[in-house]
Parts: structure tokens; C-alpha cells; sequence
């Protein structure tokens, strides 16, 4: 079974074999996985400690879809989330003034994350180590960056 964007904030009933508490039972809502250069955790809101979160993925024994009742043993699941896009623009107003900005999120028909201003430095930094892995770069009329869209690392397991 792949877990994916639809499971996010799903409930599951997570068992987990702790090397500090032993084995406990606890339901969880999705967040997101995430990877370390060691392990790969399940990032979630656990609703026994009531706060987010990360669970080395390692020590799942299992996950139960509390709303489908399906039960997902250790070996048989895996992570699939949508990549996240990052995007800068830069925009001169009619008075000549330079704005930057940057959109980054998961884009679905429900989320739209919004443009939110940025400063010159972030936006060069960016130009800098995002031109070379880019989906699509825009250029104005005197050849510098005007837009540059990528994604971020792919949040596959």
C-alpha cells in the first residue's frame, strides 16, 4: 500500500517499537515523511503527547487507516507525496521600484499557497543555487532572472 497527499491528516492507529518506551499504540494524522542522511521518519501530529511528531520509520510496526479500518504491516507500505514547488518572481512597479517574491507549497485543487514578498539577497541567493535544477526559468529583456520555479527534494519513500 502507498501512503499518499490523500492520507495526509487521515487518522491512523500507529504501532511503534520505541528503543526508549517499548511498544506503544497511538493515533497520529499524517503530516509528511521526511529524510535525514541516517533515517527516514514519518513526520505526524500524535494525539497522545498532543503535538507534533517524528517517528523513524524503522520502528513502525504498523498503521491502521482508522477510517478505512485498512491495516498497513511494516513491510508493505511505502511514502509517495507530492514534490514541493518553490517559485520566485521579480516584478518592477510602473514608479520603477523592484519587488521580489517567492510562492512555495504542495499546489493541488485545494491549496494554493500565496505570493509573499521576499528581499533581494533571498532572491539572488536562490537564483544562484536553483538555476541549474530549474522546471522553468524566465528571463527579462536585459537577460537577468525575472522568474525561476523548481522542486524542492522529492518527498518519496
Amino acid at each position: 500500500m502507498i501512503i499518499n497527499q490523500s492520507d495526509k491528516n487521515a487518522v491512523f492507529k500507529l504501532v511503534y517499537n520505541s528503543s526508549y518506551s517499548g511498544v506503544t499504540v497511538r493515533n497520529i494524522a499524517i503530516i509528511s515523511p521526511l529524510d535525514t542522511e541516517e533515517d527516514q521518519y514519518l513526520e505526524a501530529y500524535c494525539f497522545l503527547r498532543q503535538k507534533r511528531r517524528s517517528f523513524n520509520t524503522s520502528n513502525i510496526v504498523s498503521l491502521t487507516n482508522l477510517e478505512t479500518g485498512e491495516v498497513l504491516e511494516k513491510k508493505n507500505f511505502k511514502f509517495q507525496f507530492k514534490p514541493i514547488v518553490r517559485m520566485i518572481k521579480k516584478t518592477i512597479s510602473k514608479s520603477g521600484n523592484i519587488y521580489y517574491y517567492e510562492k512555495v507549497g504542495i499546489f493541488s485543487k485545494k491549496h494554493k499557497p500565496t505570493w509573499e514578498k521576499i528581499g533581494q539577497q533571498r532572491f539572488d541567493y536562490y537564483v544562484t543555487n536553483h538555476s541549474n535544477n530549474a522546471v522553468k526559468i524566465e528571463r527579462d529583456s536585459s537577460n537577468e532572472v525575472s522568474y525561476l520555479e523548481w522542486n524542492e527534494k522529492q518527498n518519496t519513500k
